[in-house]
């Protein structure tokens, strides 16, 4: 009896030790999970359901349409966005604007297109289906630039599912190690007992749905969806099947991927030291203008979007301009869309409302001599956020055209839909000369709490956050030459609540209240900023005060960071003294 048992013993120790091993060692799991199943799982073949898989960087994209299962030759252009390429499809004229690698592709209802701007006799044929715009892959594949994205459309034997690759993104073709099967989906898989490192009896036993098998001699394209799972085409069949070959399983890589779309154009030679010119109803007298040590570019509010066609009001002045070259300052002309949501929707919704836009900011930078341009598009539908990046993108290839500079001021990350999020950073920062981050606002004009416009522990950690996306030498930090003085009252129309309301004073003002008051300000280091208060009429007022010493630390912030300079809102809010402190903190 105690032999038995001894046997018994010894029986359980090497089981123990055999599942150990095998647990440890994935080659003998994955063979023995397929040994399982090849001999005790009843194994019915299924098909697939009919869809286009296309490989992108970070996930894959999967198209049921009846139209492109049946035409597996056209792209779905929200494809190409995996390598960074800019659309937008005006439906009320059929007329589509592409761009990708600083190639622009305009096609009209009728399949003409330019190519550059150049007419070229190829027809391009475009398709709409379900609110989804298709090029034909032909096209991408044989019209220069575009060319190297390399579609490539790899067809299952029944024809019913494809796989859609570009050469734009490069894969690793990969050999099979062990034997397994390709499953339908992710669920019937991870539900089978392939992926169970102890599966149960009841689990083998269980009738097994395949699509097909995978062979050792099988060169596959598999593509991890999942750190066990992979989506896999075999050569005849698309399945999901065990993440486990030969060879890396290195994520794919956009083989284009750069931080600027127009890298021939002439970079600013210093740090940039901008200063905005708000121009409201009349240009300012020049001869008023004081001297701006350091300063290099001016920017002046001159041109509003005024209708969705592409109209503008400009105010352009011939003597400003004079004024600027003289003391050898830059103009990028400003141009703003009037904050008007609505407006810019429309606007940028039309091919020929942005054609007609931007022909005549270029026409104004070429008649005056003027050599950049600042563009302020705030209050945007997050809806709109990828049809501005690409009206950007149309901007810039003009600009790249004719050496004009393009800057754009962007919000912080982690605001509202309209004013933060309709921004698409990453893609802008790379199409853009330069993003104008306005690091100021931070307790805005009708913020019901009150606060500073620009705390230092909150400029540098957006900046932290934007140059994560947008390379350091693009960003152009913002600082306001201005504050808000709070005005803090008990409510009369809701209980325990305090009525705040803000007005905004450039900085002489701020010092020549808080000498008229007598105030003493007090120093916060964390925010980088002095602060004063004082009580008048029943009613509390606070000040966040903006100097020449809290400007100048928050300039640090130019080397600190790699950034490429600084833009201030706006001239005649200034103490004189501060461009020499600002200078002193961003020079080389």
């Amino acid at each position: 009896m105690r032999k038995i048992i001894n046997v018994v013993i010894g029986i359980v120790i090497i089981l123990l030790l055999l599942m150990t091993y095998i647990s440890f060692n994935i080659d003998k799991n994955i063979k023995l999970r397929y040994w399982l199943s090849e001999h005790f799982q009843k194994i019915e073949i299924e098909s697939n359901e009919p869809a286009v898989y296309f490989l992108g960087i970070d996930q894959v994209y999967i198209d049921a349409s009846d139209f492109l299962v049946a035409e597996p030759n056209y792209v779905n252009l929200e494809w190409l966005k995996e390598i960074d390429a800019t659309y937008q499809y005006d439906v009320s004229k059929g007329i589509l604007s592409l761009i990708w690698n600083g190639n622009l592709l305009v096609v009209d209802s009728n399949g003409q297109a330019t190519l550059n701007t150049q007419k070229i006799t190829e027809f391009v044929t475009v398709k709409v289906m379900n609110d989804q715009i298709y090029i034909a892959a032909e096209a991408l594949n044989t019209l220069e630039g575009f060319d190297q994205i390399g579609v490539h459309i790899l067809s299952s034997e029944d024809h019913q599912t494809h796989i859609v690759t570009l050469d734009a993104i490069q894969y690793q073709m990969k050999r099979v190690n062990h034997k397994s099967y390709l499953l339908k989906s992710e669920d019937k898989l991870k539900n089978s007992q392939l992926l169970k490192a102890y599966p149960k009896i009841s689990d083998i036993l269980k009738q097994l749905s395949v699509v097909d098998s995978i062979e050792t001699t099988h060169q596959i394209i598999s593509y991890e969806v999942e750190a066990d799972i992979a989506l896999i085409f075999n050569g005849r069949t698309i399945g999901y099947g065990l993440n486990q070959f030969s060879d890396s399983t290195d994520a794919s890589v956009y083989k284009y991927a750069a931080d600027d779309f127009y890298p021939d154009k002439k970079a600013f030679e210093h740090p940039i030291f901008l200063v905005w010119e708000a121009v409201y109803s009349k240009n300012p007298n020049t001869e008023q203008i004081p001297k701006m040590n350091g300063v290099n570019v001016v920017s002046p509010t001159w041109v509003e979007l005024k209708t969705a066609q592409g109209d503008i009001t400009e105010k352009v002045s011939i003597d400003y301009l004079k004024w600027s070259r003289v003391n050898n300052l830059e103009t990028w002309i400003l141009a703003t869309n009037a904050f008007d949501p609505d407006l810019t929707h429309d606007f940028l919704s039309s091919y020929a409302g942005r054609k007609q836009f931007i022909d005549q900011m270029i026409t104004l930078c070429l008649e005056y001599g003027i050599n950049g341009i600042n563009l302020d598009f705030e209050n945007i539908y997050l809806k709109d956020k990828d049809i501005l990046s690409h009206f950007v993108n149309e901007l810039a290839w003009q600009c790249n055209e004719f050496g004009v500079t393009l800057s754009m001021d962007v919000t912080v990350m982690d605001g509202s839909d309209n004013w933060s999020k309709c921004f698409d950073r990453r893609v802008l920062g790379k199409i853009v000369d330069y993003l104008v981050i306005m690091t100021y606002d931070e307790y805005w004009a009708s913020s019901p709490i009150s606060g500073p416009v620009s705390s230092y522990d909150w400029v540098e950690s957006s900046l932290m956050k934007i140059i994560k996306v947008v390379p350091s030498h693009k960003v152009v930090m913002g600082l306001p030459f201005y504050t808000r003085v709070w005005t803090e009252n008990l409510s009369n129309e809701e209980a325990d609540k305090v009525k705040v309301t803000s007005k905004a004073i450039g900085m002489v003002a701020q010092n020549a209240l808080i000498a008229e008051k007598a105030l003493s300000p007090i120093w916060n280091e964390q925010e980088g900023l002095f602060y004063v208060s004082y009580i008048e009429e029943n009613s509390i007022h606070k000040i966040w005060v903006e100097n020449e010493v809290t400007l100048s630390k928050k300039a640090a912030l130019v080397k600190k960071l790699g950034l490429k300079g600084i833009a201030c809102w706006r001239r005649g809010f200034e103490d004189i003294s501060v461009y020499d402190m600002l200078l002193k903190e961003i020079e080389e």
